[in-house]
């Protein structure tokens, strides 16, 4: 439940099933494995009219035999074809696309990416994103100005200091989400960077914070409140017969620009 986005999720959920008299109870999977079956388990048991999961560590093969059973179950951030129209997802390749994208065409040519922990799915779209980007524009992907995170801001600033120590010059910085683009930037200017004259940064999620930062990060925008309010929906429509919702399955990221990106003066 750590951070700003899980909020914003949850609330989007709990506020569009508390308007049809519904309750919800949350449990936290910590993205392990045994901790999401455990949660999962504790919610059927309590005899709930259904689950909404945003699960990264259980297999699609464990979800299918879950959605099988006497529990409906709607999905955030994963797609299972088998269950596509309880599925609420974004295109994270897109996202990373769009961010190197948007570096590149101010001019930087010397770029470095902060990744999410590579396990998960998204993280995985993400940067596969990026160096799409980077490939269409002729540029090379370099392992050495690549850094994995946990999603945290403190693994923003270990990861930074690790792309620093590489010795590799870089004047762009593409991040996996909005947490770890803090602590990136915290780094910088321990090292006597500015941001955006000394080196742009943007960041993935576009939690609320990120136009209140000095300067204002620039962002992808993943509308998770938009979606856990789709799942809710889909929940009203499925269980309890609600007609008439409007429901969203798929979206799309959107670059937000701000003041943490400039044009490279070559």
């Amino acid at each position: 439940l750590h951070g700003p986005f899980f909020g914003v999720m949850l609330s989007s959920i709990e506020d569009e099933l508390r308007a049809a008299g519904k309750h919800v109870i949350i449990t936290a999977g910590h993205s392990d494995e045994e901790v999401e079956k455990d949660s999962i388990q504790f919610l059927v048991s309590r005899q709930c009219d259904a689950l909404i999961l945003h699960v990264y560590a259980v297999s699609d093969s464990y979800l299918l035999e879950q959605s099988a059973g006497p529990v409906p179950i709607s999905l955030i951030g994963r797609d299972l074809p088998e269950m596509s129209d309880r599925c609420f997802t974004i295109d994270n390749e897109q996202g990373g696309y769009l961010a190197a994208k948007a570096l590149i065409e101010l001019g930087h040519r010397e770029l470095a990416y902060l990744a999410g922990p590579l396990w998960k799915s998204d993280a995985k779209g993400r940067l596969a994103g990026y160096r799409r980007a980077l490939a269409e524009h002729g540029l090379v992907f370099d392992r050495k100005l690549l850094a994995e995170g946990n999603y945290q801001e403190a693994s923003g600033r270990w990861a930074m200091e690790q792309l620093l120590r590489a010795g590799r010059p870089f004047s762009g910085l593409a991040c996996g989400n909005d947490e770890m683009a803090t602590g990136a930037i915290a780094v910088a200017r321990e090292q006597g960077m500015t941001i955006p004259d000394d080196l742009s940064v943007i960041g993935f999620d576009n939690v609320f914070f990120t136009r209140y930062m000095h300067p204002a990060l620039s962002t992808i925008d993943y509308p998770i409140g938009e979606m856990g309010q789709m799942a809710a929906r889909s929940v009203l429509r499925d269980v309890y017969g609600k007609s008439g919702l409007a429901i969203q399955n798929r979206f799309e990221p959107r670059l937000v620009r701000r003041a943490s990106v400039m044009e490279f003066a070559w």
